[in-house]
């Protein structure tokens, strides 16, 4: 593995343990002396959903960042997909995977690595496949 592919996988998995972290904490520890609930809803903010009928820990906007960013170290880390061109959007649990793969063969495993991670609820695979040139 090369040095800065070594580094990059470095970085996103302490970004994921760094998001982890933070979602653990804000979701443990009661906002002290601010008078309102700690699920006081914001304005204009969707409620979350499930779309696959069966997650109970989907928690909002820092959900979905995590989830991004598993999701890609889960790519950068995967054999056989070369993530290089892959983009990963979540939004309430649902992922989207953008961009372009060598071949049908990584188009589907980078699908189904994603499928995989806690708290995904579905994935839409928009990945076209385009030789390298």
């Amino acid at each position: 593995m090369y040095p800065l592919q070594c580094a990059l996988r470095a970085g996103l998995v302490g970004l994921c343990a760094v998001l982890g972290t933070q979602l653990a904490l804000s979701q443990s520890s009661p906002q002290a002396g601010s008078g309102e609930s700690q699920h006081a809803a914001r304005p204009n903010q969707l409620p979350p959903h499930n779309l696959a009928g069966g997650n109970p820990g989907y928690g909002g906007e820092a959900s979905d960042t995590f989830i991004t960013a598993h999701a890609k170290a889960a790519l950068m880390a995967a054999d056989g997909v070369n993530s290089s061109d892959v983009h990963v959007t979540t939004q309430r649990g649902a992922v989207t995977l953008t961009g372009t793969v060598p071949d049908e063969a990584q188009r589907d495993k980078a699908e189904s690595v994603v499928h995989g991670l806690d708290g995904v609820v579905y994935v839409t695979n928009e990945l076209k496949v385009s030789k390298p040139q």
